[in-house]
């Protein structure tokens, strides 16, 4: 909406790539010394500018609102059904979602053939069904355990 208000906003971006090649020869640099800061301001749209601001602004919010019901219409024909302010007031910011598209980690298994995309897949959950037994073994004490080829022993303590 800063666009719309005539609003201008500063932000202060840190060159990195200068930051990082300079502190190899100088430790005592800080990635304050190499902020930047711009100014972002909009100007009207070309076809708007004999408008005031304030018809400028009633306008494009107009238009905005137009664009916002036609869009909603046509999620809804579609079968989309919105959450009710209820419901979206209980969801606690941050929260992970209860269910996801997909439960569990699959391989992305790049291939035209669907056979040799499932052998894959089943190699894959194999080895790592594998990995998890031998795992929970390691992390058991037995220290003989052979992981799957590929694989390495978790790095956590190990109880006797």
């Amino acid at each position: 909406f800063d666009a719309i208000r005539d609003r201008a906003r500063k932000y202060t971006i840190i060159n990195w790539g200068e930051y990082h090649s300079r502190k190899r020869f100088d430790k005592a640099l800080r990635p304050e010394d190499f902020a930047e800061t711009y100014e972002l301001r909009f100007s009207k749209l070309p076809t708007h500018q004999h408008l005031e601001q304030q018809e400028y602004e009633a306008e494009l919010l107009a238009k905005l609102e137009k664009r916002r019901i036609e869009v909603v219409t046509e999620k809804k024909q579609q079968g989309h059904v919105y959450p009710t302010k209820e419901a979206l007031r209980k969801v606690v910011p941050g929260s992970l979602p209860r269910n996801t598209k997909r439960g569990t980690m699959r391989p992305i298994v790049l291939c035209s053939c669907l056979e040799t995309k499932r052998r894959v897949q089943e190699w894959y959950f194999a080895v790592v069904a594998a990995y998890l037994a031998a795992s929970r073994a390691y992390r058991a004490g037995q220290l003989d355990v052979v992981f799957p080829s590929g694989t390495y022993p978790p790095s956590l303590p190990v109880r006797p």
